[in-house]
């Protein structure tokens, strides 16, 4: 009987081990997937300007322009002009990104990224 009890609570500790490591896995995935050169995409148009994220750097046309930082594995803290705001981030494509909020239960997109 003890065996079992060890042998089921060895069964769930791998479980909730695994599940950890896949969580940190697809976190460790969206910290690389963000990093490269973006255009902010609106109206059908890419915006003139390119946007590059780096090691928590926000650089526009070359230039320091804000931070950000993971704070779970889909959301992303973006500081701009001391300002700072928690986005959902959705990788739709390798060169698709967009920064959305849930307000209310609504899905309010607010910066469409494309590469």
């Amino acid at each position: 009987m003890r065996w079992h009890l060890f042998l089921v609570s060895l069964v769930v500790l791998l479980i909730l081990t695994l599940g950890a490591c896949e969580q940190l896995a697809g976190f460790q995935n969206n910290k690389l997937r963000v990093v490269g050169t973006w255009q902010i995409y609106g109206g059908g148009f890419l915006s003139d300007s390119t946007y590059s994220f780096d090691t928590g750097i926000i650089k526009k046309d070359d230039y320091a322009w804000g931070t950000y930082s993971f704070v779970k594995h889909s959301e992303i803290e973006v500081e701009l002009g001391g300002s700072t705001k928690i986005y959902t981030v959705e990788f739709v494509t390798d060169d698709k990104m967009i920064f959305y909020e849930i307000i209310d239960g609504k899905r309010y997109d607010r910066y469409e990224w494309r590469r």
